[in-house]
């Protein structure tokens, strides 16, 4: 899980303005630049343009500079990008220390603020909206790359529309996902096209984008629950007990009840 450790938003530097770090900032940073800037990532420079990205991990070697006139840009420094972090970033599409033109950056950056203001607050819920908002501005950058690339790859709005809809449900909704033969009828598509073009575009198959919610929302509901493993497997999307015990113990590597007892329930 991402945590992040300190934010800033739409920090404006004079011209002369240059962050430099030989070895690395030390800890993963998420930079948004707001204004024309020269971007060094491992010895090398990138001119960039307002609208651009980059997830800087801590030992790589950066610095970023005006370009003409002042510097400008939304950060926060971050950690929590172990394995399974590091395979979603990929899977969205986000690569890391390499500069990323999102374009059009107002409801990004608005986000970032929304979440800078949350971020230094100690009101109820003050951690819980933190971890939500960073989660959908990740959404949001995804959204911005993969729409960035429709164009090229002869996909209409209603498609994309469509596959971004069925995503959603996949995630929010694993109980109620149907088959992926039942998902292609419901949006008009035949199966192999739908097939094809989710995993042309979000990098991975529909059928393990699906297995991968389910395995995401079992872990969730084991470790902060006292629902029954069969309860769980409802929950899910499972239809037998069996079927989501193999399954679970087939991705995960152990049990539902070996890996609820890795940490008390509640924790």
């Amino acid at each position: 899980m991402i945590k992040i450790g300190a934010i800033g938003y739409n920090y404006c530097h004079k011209d002369n303005f240059c962050a430099d770090n030989p070895n690395g900032p030390g800890a993963w940073l998420f930079l948004l630049i707001k204004s024309d800037a020269l971007l060094t990532l491992r010895g090398r420079e990138y001119a960039v343009k307002p609208g651009t990205v980059c997830f800087i991990s801590p030992s790589t070697p950066c610095s970023y500079r005006a370009k003409d006139g002042e510097y400008t840009d939304d950060w926060f420094y971050f950690d929590g990008m172990d394995g399974e972090e590091t395979e979603r970033l990929k899977s969205m599409k986000i690569t890391v220390d390499e500069p990323i033109y999102i374009g059009s950056f107002a409801a990004v950056s608005g986000l970032i603020y929304t979440l800078t203001v949350e971020f230094y607050s100690a009101n109820i819920y003050h951690d819980e909206n933190v971890e939500l908002y960073t989660r959908i501005l990740l959404n949001m950058i995804s959204r911005s790359i993969i729409e960035g690339t429709f164009s090229e790859r002869g996909i209409s709005t209603a498609q994309k529309e469509n596959l971004h809809y069925i995503r959603t449900w996949i995630y929010h909704e694993p109980k109620d996902v149907p088959t992926v033969a039942i998902l292609a009828r419901s949006f008009g598509m035949s199966l192999s096209s739908l097939e094809h073009l989710y995993t042309k575009i979000f990098g991975i198959s529909i059928k393990q984008d699906i297995i991968n919610s389910r395995m995401s929302c079992a872990k969730r509901l084991l470790l902060s629950t006292n629902l029954s493993v069969a309860e769980v497997g409802e929950k899910c999307g499972y239809q037998s007990s069996y079927g989501f015990m193999r399954q679970f113990k087939q991705y995960v590597g152990m049990t539902p009840t070996e890996y609820r007892k890795t940490q008390p329930v509640g924790k």
